[in-house]
């Protein structure tokens, strides 16, 4: 079952989280990912793109290294 579920973790695509990123970052002030540097800066970017409706739910159950890996991919996107 953890192999299944860590596979499931992995098909989430960056792509998808383009338009809830550009948003949140738009709406935190950040310009960039390099503007990030507290864990408080990091969740209060993860709350705004949770308030798009967009994100895929298991987006969320993701651990913070696992969600930002996934961020840092969909910049490349923006």
């Amino acid at each position: 079952f953890d192999e299944k579920d860590e596979f499931e973790e992995q098909t989430i695509d960056p792509e998808d989280l383009t338009y809830p990123l550009e948003y949140a970052m738009a709406w935190e002030g950040f310009d960039d990912l390099d503007d990030i540097t507290t864990i408080k800066q990091f969740n209060d970017l993860i709350k705004a793109m949770k308030k798009t409706r967009e994100v895929p739910a298991k987006f969320f159950d993701l651990k913070e290294k696992e969600q930002m890996e996934i961020i840092s991919q969909a910049v490349m996107y923006i």
